[in-house]
C-alpha cells in the first residue's frame, strides 16, 4: 500500500511478515551481512553507518569483534531508550557526539582519524571536561523516566563494559551472555 503521509523520499509500506511456525523461539538473532566475512579477513573500507560505527574504525583500525560489540551496544541503547546513542549524520558529528557522551578519545589515535571533517585536537586532549548532561545516565534518566535505580544500574555497567575505547578491552559477546547485569536486567523482562 502507498504511504499517505508526504515522505523524504517515495516509499511504500509492507504488510508485517508472517514468519513460519518452527521459526518462532524464546531467542532473537540481530545481524548486518552487509559486513559479514570470515573472521581475521581484514577490510579497507568503511561500511558502517556512521551511529553504530565503531571509533577505531575512523582512526585506520581495522574491524574486529570488538567493532561488533560497539554497534551492539548502539543498538541495545536504541532498543532501550527509543533513540539513537550517538547523534549525527556524518562519522564527524557522530564521533563528536561520542567525546560527548564518553570523554576524549585515546591521544595515541591523534593523527590517525581519516573520514572527512576534521580530527579535531581538542576531540584527544586528556584534560577536556565532559558536560554532565550528556553523561550516560543522565541521558537514560531523561529517556527513561520509569526505570528504577536497579535496573539503572544494570544497564549502565552493560553500556560500560561495552562502549570502552579500546577494542580489546571490551567486553566479548560470550562474557556479556555470562556477565551478572546481562542475566539480571534479561530476568527483569523475561516475565
Amino acid at each position: 500500500m502507498k504511504l499517505w503521509t508526504e515522505q523524504w523520499k517515495d516509499g511504500e509500506r509492507v504488510m508485517p511478515m508472517k514468519p513460519k511456525e518452527e521459526l518462532i523461539g524464546d531467542s532473537i538473532v540481530l545481524g548486518d551481512f552487509g559486513l559479514a566475512h570470515k573472521a581475521g579477513t581484514s577490510t579497507q573500507k568503511m561500511q558502517s553507518p556512521a551511529t553504530y560505527c565503531a571509533p577505531e574504525r575512523v582512526h585506520n583500525i581495522n574491524p574486529s569483534y570488538g567493532s561488533d560489540i560497539w554497534s551492539y551496544m548502539c543498538i541495545f541503547f536504541e532498543l532501550y531508550t527509543g533513540t539513537y546513542l550517538f547523534q549525527g549524520w556524518s562519522h564527524a558529528s557522530v564521533v563528536s557526539s561520542i567525546v560527548h557522551a564518553l570523554g576524549p578519545l585515546p591521544e595515541s589515535w591523534k593523527g590517525t582519524y581519516y573520514v572527512g571533517g576534521s580530527g579535531e585536537d581538542k576531540r584527544y586532549d586528556q584534560n577536556w571536561q565532559m558536560d554532565p548532561e550528556s553523561d550516560l545516565k543522565e541521558r537514560i534518566t531523561q529517556l527513561r523516566p520509569d526505570v528504577g535505580a536497579r535496573e539503572l544500574e544494570l544497564v549502565l555497567s552493560i553500556l560500560r563494559r561495552g562502549l570502552v575505547y579500546q577494542h580489546e578491552n571490551r567486553i566479548t559477546a560470550a562474557e556479556l551472555l555470562d556477565h551478572g547485569s546481562f542475566k539480571g536486567l534479561m530476568c527483569m523482562y523475561a516475565q
